[in-house]
């Protein structure tokens, strides 16, 4: 393959995959931040990197603080 061959339409194909990697790699980091197993009121978090500490939100009491690890 010649170098000066190379099309605009390659350039754009070759951002597309680029941007689409990026966008998966970006995807997969966020979906493994979220609270799996636990449900949706429950706030992790990893403070210092001690183990998770795990904050648990009720609507009608105080939050309940749950060490894991």
């Amino acid at each position: 393959m010649n170098w000066y061959e190379i099309k605009t339409r390659d350039v754009v194909w070759f951002l597309i995959v680029i941007a689409s990697l990026c966008a998966a790699v970006f995807l997969y980091f966020e979906r493994s931040k979220t609270n799996e197993g636990f449900g949706p009121e429950w706030e992790c978090t990893n403070p210092y990197n001690t183990g998770p500490i795990c904050i648990k939100r009720s609507s009608n009491s105080e939050p309940q603080i749950s060490g894991i690890g």
